[in-house]
């Protein structure tokens, strides 16, 4: 008997954990960046799967809300004075969709343990990149600059090559590797695996 295939909600969160936070901000496709056409693609989806009736099932989401405004009040103040009235219409409603419909489809501890395992996964492949990086001085991820913009690569200091993968600085790949270290600690704490160590490894070596 052949399963029939279906797309659930939590594989939409993971593909985004895996793929958002890794996404060059210079990498487009038919002139859109493709990091936000990964969060128009994940609200579309989930809003699809979920049948867009999930919003109305929390009743725990005040708090939350009231954090989404905070943050969405912030951006609108910072894009509105740099004139980039395109990017406060989209990324304020989708992020708001994003946050909201997550937080339906994540109920659960180990849903929620599985989207940071998620996230890890994403760093190692970051981690191998940027070993590659040091020891060549070439950025694969300098493969999808397809914008044209010009990447940030810093001078070397006292003999050691300053990474910055996917970002536009060393010092934001640095905060980057200390975040998910941070999880990684986080992580280790609850359960003891090989990966994590790996992946610890790797980011101690990236910073």
């Amino acid at each position: 008997m052949n399963k029939r295939f279906c797309i659930r909600p939590m594989s939409i969160m993971k593909m985004f954990a895996l793929l958002y936070p890794i996404c060059p901000n210079y990498f487009y496709i038919a002139g859109m960046p493709f990091k936000e056409m990964i969060l128009f693609i994940s609200v579309i989806l989930l809003t699809i799967f979920t049948k867009g009736g999930i919003l109305t099932k929390r009743k725990k989401a005040a708090s939350m809300f009231l954090e989404i405004i905070i943050w969405s009040t912030i951006f609108v103040m910072i894009q509105l004075y740099h004139n980039e009235w395109m990017q406060v219409f989209t990324q304020v409603l989708l992020w708001v969709g994003i946050v909201y419909f997550g937080s339906s489809v994540i109920n659960t501890k180990e849903k929620f343990i599985s989207i940071i395992d998620t996230v890890i996964i994403g760093s190692m492949i970051v981690g191998i990149f940027g070993i590659v990086e040091e020891i060549t001085h070439f950025n694969i991820f300098s493969l999808l600059n397809t914008s044209g913009a010009i990447l940030n690569y810093n001078p070397i200091r006292l003999g050691i090559f300053r990474i910055i993968s996917f970002t536009s600085h060393a010092i934001s790949y640095g905060c980057y590797c200390m975040i998910v270290f941070a999880l990684i600690i986080y992580r280790v704490m609850i359960e003891k695996k090989r990966f994590l160590y790996i992946a610890g490894a790797l980011m101690l070596v990236n910073e």
